[in-house]
């Protein structure tokens, strides 16, 4: 082995070699005196214990080498050893699936077939249920549900509905009827796909329907961007289109608050009126009844927005929150065809 393999040992058996000198000269000096020693004795004796001591430095000096190398090569081996776990691990890890949906509401029993898992049923208690793409659900008849897309827009299941989450922003309806709200965002719209063809919002509230032998899309705002094998072509607000399987079509038009859209308010998402104004939550309610919401005067309208409301609207469908919420601020909601008015209550009613 050359000299300068392991510098640093070498310094450390020289120092061993000082110290163990010393040591046996130290043993020599304190032994009891006994007879004088002669000439040159002293030398003598020195010469010969040292190769007995040189002997036993050499030994703890290989001892301490080989400590070193095994020393080294055992952590060599453990850092291999966790990186060959490291690595078995990222290997054998099952990769990170983003949601794609969130469950928001039920009204009886989703069922609900995960990609790779087992189906179940889920009921309102299952509220912020994470769902991954390709997923199945199937709602039964008289089963409704409202899902919250990764995206943020508004999924709703009407009844004998089976869907097909695909992928982030992508939906395959089978059978039964999907309704979705942007409300109001821009950029990458929600695809439905049918055997009819593709609807796709363009920041829109819409409801694409499975019925037979056609297909349904009615739009209740926005516009929709409709791909078939006929061509393509767009649906503004109030329109509905009944698409044949061939590709054509018809249309006709359809009002916000027509009675085809009272599934939606069933299975709204419950909103929050803890400390929200009296304007947010008839906004709130405007976009749900599709109903146009005016107040009787500005002073009153001024009010509504400095109002701040307090307690829960559990249970209740959109339509039914103004009948709750106004009379505490001394207000009532008079309903008309397409309009709902805020005035001031009749003080008799107050009474």
């Amino acid at each position: 082995m050359s000299q300068d393999k392991f510098p640093r040992n070498k310094g450390s058996a020289s120092q061993t070699q000082d110290r163990s000198q010393t040591l046996v000269e130290d043993l020599i000096r304190m032994a009891d005196a006994g007879p004088d020693l002669p000439e040159g004795g002293y030398d003598r004796i020195k010469e010969a214990v040292r190769p007995l001591w040189q002997a036993e430095v050499r030994l703890r000096s290989r001892q301490r080498r080989k400590g070193m190398i095994m020393g080294g090569l055992a952590a060599a081996a453990g850092i291999i050893l966790v990186v060959a776990v490291m690595s078995h691990l990222r290997q054998g890890a099952p990769p990170v699936v983003t949601p794609m949906a969130s469950l928001e509401g039920v009204i009886g029993q989703l069922e609900i077939s995960p990609a790779d898992g087992i189906p179940l049923r889920v009921g309102s208690d299952q509220r912020g249920m994470d769902m991954s793409p390709g997923t199945l659900l199937q709602a039964g008849p008289g089963v409704r549900a409202a899902l919250r897309l990764a995206g943020g827009q508004s999924l709703r299941l009407d009844s004998s509905t089976r869907l097909h989450l695909v992928s982030a922003g992508v939906l395959r309806l089978e059978s039964g009827a999907v309704y979705i709200d942007s409300e109001g965002r821009e950029g990458a719209g929600v695809e439905v796909v049918t055997a009819f063809g593709t609807a796709r919002d363009i920041g829109t509230q819409f409801e694409v329907r499975h019925e037979g032998s056609r297909l349904l899309i009615r739009v209740r705002e926005g516009v929709v961007a409709v791909e078939n094998d006929a061509g393509n072509f767009e649906l503004n607000s109030g329109a509905e289109a009944s698409l044949a399987v061939d590709g054509s079509y018809s249309t006709r038009s359809i009002s916000s608050f027509d009675p085809v859209w009272l599934w939606i308010q069933e299975v709204a998402p419950v909103v929050e009126i803890e400390g929200r104004s009296v304007t947010a939550t008839l906004g709130w309610v405007s976009r749900e009844t599709g109903l146009e919401v005016v107040f009787s005067d500005p002073e009153l309208e001024a009010f509504a927005d400095i109002t701040i409301l307090h307690g829960s609207a559990e249970g209740l469908t959109p339509a039914e929150v103004p009948a709750l919420v106004l009379p505490g601020c001394g207000l009532e909601a008079v309903r008309q065809p397409g309009v709902l008015t805020i005035q001031r209550m009749d003080q008799e009613k107050e009474r």
